[in-house]
């Protein structure tokens, strides 16, 4: 009883079924089954991540936030017909300078030229020798003022926070 097989297709005993007759159908998972899968989706062990956005189970090839990069190139190739004014605030220094034997607190633009000092203070300055060059220069103050320049003058001056002595220049 035990030694006849009657499904047995490597014996010939194959019978007439319709799980036989019929192909196999094709494992279509539902919600609940894919998000198990999902879970599980492994690459050598561990979780895959996307290298786009972050989230698990997806590579960043099929990222949907990779759409973005689409609008930036085509940002990126339009003519550009004016570039704003962009304030770059350059380094200033708040210090003391000693010129001659006088003590002035000052502000010190480092990324000016030349820096701007009111008459009075030379005129305070006595016993140091200086010259004035005149100038033509006019200064437009950002309310659109416009400010004649009485002359130039390059003094030597020691900065006492850091001892070091420099020439500045004047306007």
């Amino acid at each position: 009883m035990y030694n006849v097989r009657k499904h047995d297709s490597m014996n010939g005993n194959r019978k007439n079924d319709e799980r036989y007759s019929k192909p196999a159908k094709v494992f279509q998972p539902n919600a609940r089954e894919s998000a198990v899968n999902n879970q599980e989706n492994r690459q050598g062990g561990k979780t895959i991540f996307c290298y786009v956005c972050g989230d698990p189970n997806h590579y960043a090839s099929r990222c949907p936030n990779r759409k973005q990069e689409q609008v930036v190139s085509k940002v990126i190739n339009q003519k550009i017909l004016k570039i704003p004014n962009t304030y770059q605030q350059s380094p200033t220094i708040r210090t003391v300078l000693m010129i001659a034997v006088k003590a002035l607190s000052v502000i010190v633009d480092g990324g000016a030229e030349s820096s701007m000092l009111p008459i009075s203070w030379l005129e305070n300055l006595e016993s140091y020798e200086y010259d004035i060059q005149s100038s033509n220069h006019m200064v437009k103050l950002a309310d659109e003022t416009i400010i004649p320049c009485l002359g130039y003058v390059k003094l030597k001056v020691l900065c006492l926070e850091t001892m070091k002595k420099c020439e500045l220049n004047f306007i």
